[in-house]
């Protein structure tokens, strides 16, 4: 590290790039030297930050040493004495510590805002250290990968925003600044990001019923028993989102795995019978047809890889299942890092999860909500139901207590949708299938719309409002009965066997 002055004078400090290049950055140490003096004068002060910055956080010359010593007077618990000082650094550093003493007799009052700078400051040469050098590096080279770029360009922004002081604080004047934008993008461009299910984005007036829908840094949540369509509703909404409003999707098809899936888009893109694809009724030239379309949708479709596949799991190994939640939500956050997706689907979700236990259940959706609002993509995430919770109750709609696992799952979305067919369940036409708005944070709940259904096309038809419906989060009095009733005879069986 090279300074062009002495301490006290603004300065500019020389750290090296990567590949040996030096940048220079104007450094200002008179932050160093109010906190110095704050600190050796103000015992509460020295409490307050004295674990807060390393000697690494002091760039002027002398300044490391300085508050090397000065941490050390408080881990004994000393006051501050140049005699004790000069015992603990050399008499350079401990008569430059003293004149600022007597410069600054007493702490200011705005000590917090040369914490904050100082913190800032240390950032920024940090940052060209690490990230600003890799960024640098990546942008000389013409083979690098624009994810790679973009991945090296947000470890950037991401030291940035951490290292400073009170960074968990909203500025005001940015806070007012981005809402602004914000107002002004609904105003003039896009407010709602519509499904592209038929009938169920609007009502039978036009007026919007899902607000704002898959809009950036949302969370939603698709769920329904095995067999009710969930994923079929899935499909039609990634192939709305990728096709017909051109948005980068990136899927997670964990469910059916990524062939499948793809196969399936293709087929719904097409309009054709999916009984037909699968059973193999079709010409050479209907293949080839068919192999266009998947050309076509994996152009703008992503398929992510389930994370725990690749890490080795043991389900024997309580710790590791731990772990592995961890390093699963990793792997997806870096990937929406750098792919960017503005849609990311995970069909299913837990299928990626070693641990389900209902404490790391809960952190890991709360870590997909901070994802989506991190880097501005809507995560959909599809889930299953409890099936004989559902098959207890006289009503088989989904309630937001037959979702398996943490409460999380109702609480945190903005919106949960439940999937449901009448026909799974009893013997009518398998012709309407109904969506459930089970919450939506920022309009009406709950709702039931009824669509024409045709199961072999996969066809979402057009939808209407049921109304006077109820969509009862809970069992009903009479349900509940019934369920406890047939318990009760389970239990007595068992005990007669």
């Amino acid at each position: 590290m090279e300074e062009s002055t002495a301490a006290g004078q603004g300065q500019s400090l020389t750290p090296r790039l990567a590949g040996g290049q030096q940048l220079r950055v104007p450094h200002d140490p008179v932050n160093e030297i109010v906190m110095l003096a704050a600190c050796a004068t103000d015992p509460e002060a020295l409490a307050r930050y004295a674990k807060a910055f390393p000697p690494d956080a002091f760039f002027g010359q002398g300044h490391a040493e300085a508050w090397r010593a000065l941490q050390e007077l408080g881990r004994q618990s000393l006051g501050y004495d140049p005699a004790t000082v000069r015992q603990l650094t050399s008499p350079e550093v401990a008569e430059q510590l003293d004149r600022y003493v007597h410069m600054r007799p007493e702490a200011p009052p705005n000590l917090r805002h040369h914490a904050d700078m100082l913190a800032w400051d240390r950032a920024r040469i940090e940052a060209v250290r690490g990230p600003l050098g890799d960024l640098h590096e990546l942008l000389r080279s013409p083979a690098s990968r624009p994810e790679a770029v973009r991945a090296a360009a947000n470890r950037l922004k991401t030291l940035l925003e951490r290292e400073g002081a009170l960074h968990l604080l909203h500025d005001p004047s940015t806070l007012v600044r981005d809402q602004s934008s914000e107002l002004t993008r609904r105003r003039t461009g896009i407010a709602v990001y519509p499904f592209g299910l038929d009938g169920f984005d609007r009502y039978e007036d036009g007026s919007w019923r899902i607000v704002p829908g898959l809009a950036p840094g949302t969370l939603t949540v698709v769920c329904g028993v095995p067999g009710s369509a969930k994923t079929t509703v899935t499909a039609r909404i990634v192939l709305a989102q990728a096709m017909a409003y051109n948005r980068r999707v990136m899927c997670g098809a964990w469910e059916i795995g990524a062939g499948r899936m793809l196969q399936l888009l293709a087929t719904l893109h097409l309009g054709w019978s999916r009984t037909a694809v699968i059973t193999g009724q079709y010409t050479e030239e209907a293949q080839r047809v068919l192999e266009g379309a998947m050309d076509e949708v994996a152009g703008k479709v992503r398929f992510f890889k389930r994370p725990a596949w690749s890490l080795g799991f043991d389900p024997r190994q309580r710790d590791r299942r731990q772990r592995n939640n961890e390093a699963a939500l990793d792997a997806i956050e870096q990937y929406v890092s750098d792919v960017a997706p503005e849609v990311f689907v995970a069909d299913l979700f837990r299928r990626c999860m070693s641990s389900i236990d209902p404490d790391e259940e809960e952190l890991a959706i709360n870590r997909v909500q901070q994802i989506a609002e991190t880097y501005g993509c809507a995560m959909l995430l599809v889930q299953q139901l409890r099936a004989k919770d559902v098959e207890q109750r006289r009503d088989k709609r989904p309630t937001r207590e037959a979702i398996k696992g943490s409460a999380n799952w109702f609480e945190n979305p903005d919106l949960v949708i439940g999937v449901h067919r009448e026909a799974l369940f009893k013997a009518v036409p398998d012709d309407q299938l109904e969506i459930l708005v089970m919450k939506q944070r920022d309009g009406k709940w709950p709702l039931i719309v009824e669509h024409e259904w045709d199961p072999d096309l996969g066809r979402v038809g057009p939808g209407r409002t049921v109304e006077n419906a109820h969509v009862d989060a809970a069992d009903t009095a009479e349900d509940a009965l019934l369920r406890d009733s047939l318990v009760q005879r389970r239990g007595t069986r068992r005990r007669k066997s």
